[in-house]
């Protein structure tokens, strides 16, 4: 498949390292093509409280806190967005204290 997703609800085990970067892009030969829905948009996270600061975005969920920076990402409710683009999205994903 060419999606790639993670559970960020858990709390960070030891297996999981402290700063993580996904970059998000079609496999050659994947069923992905150049033309995409209008509106179409790649959620980054959904937690019960976001927060921009900075230029990256900090999120909490119980006792989990993580910030996330991405280009262009965008609060929606409880969400975090991306406009989907054709080619590679990078979104850093940084767990705090």
């Amino acid at each position: 498949s060419d999606v790639c997703s993670s559970d960020l609800s858990r709390s960070p085990k030891a297996s999981w390292p402290r700063r993580s970067t996904r970059s998000f892009a079609p496999r050659p030969g994947g069923s992905s093509s150049p033309a995409l829905p209008a509106n179409a948009w790649f959620r980054v996270a959904s937690t019960s409280k976001i927060e921009s600061q900075g230029g990256a975005f900090v999120c909490t969920e119980g006792a989990t806190k993580f910030r996330i920076t991405a280009a262009n990402a965008q609060l929606a409710g409880k969400n975090l967005v991306l406009p989907a683009k054709v080619g590679t999205m990078t979104i850093t994903y940084e767990w705090l204290p």
